[in-house]
């Protein structure tokens, strides 16, 4: 093979394999930005959105803090010292428009600090018009 035959096989096989590396990874997390809350910005990852043939919706909603009210807050849910980002685990049934958080992973920036289970005592709780869980089911559900 000729050194000018060769060039392009190995440009063109070079530029696949770019392409190849900067499309999107099924599941990656792609975040969209949800309405501010008054102590922090919020987004959900649409990577992680899972629909269940029983009807719910579930995503992964990240809730960083805006200010030190939004810290302590934060860390007052787990418990802890420091923190001052954490993920939400959010469930919603569409039909009845209520939801649930079943995890949460608090992280001071890179770093994982807590995670937890949450046994919500409620159970479902109602969807309301206004605040993070609205804005989730709007998301969400469509609507």
């Amino acid at each position: 093979m000729t050194r000018f035959a060769f060039g392009p096989r190995v440009l063109t096989g070079m530029l696949a394999t770019l392409a190849a590396l900067t499309l999107p990874v099924a599941g990656a997390e792609r975040w969209i930005a949800l309405p501010d809350q008054p102590d922090s910005r919020a987004s959900l990852d649409v990577g992680s959105i899972q629909r269940m043939p029983s009807g719910p919706v579930s995503a992964w909603v990240r809730v960083e803090a805006s200010n030190r009210a939004g810290m302590r807050s934060l860390r007052r849910m787990f418990g802890a010292f420091r923190g001052d980002m954490a993920d939400f685990l959010y469930t919603v049934d569409c039909r009845s428009r209520q939801f649930s958080v079943s995890q949460a992973k608090l992280y001071q920036g890179a770093l994982t600090v807590s995670e937890r289970q949450i046994a919500n005592d409620a159970g479902w709780q109602r969807v309301d018009g206004v605040g993070l869980a609205g804005e989730v089911a709007h998301q969400l559900c469509g609507g």
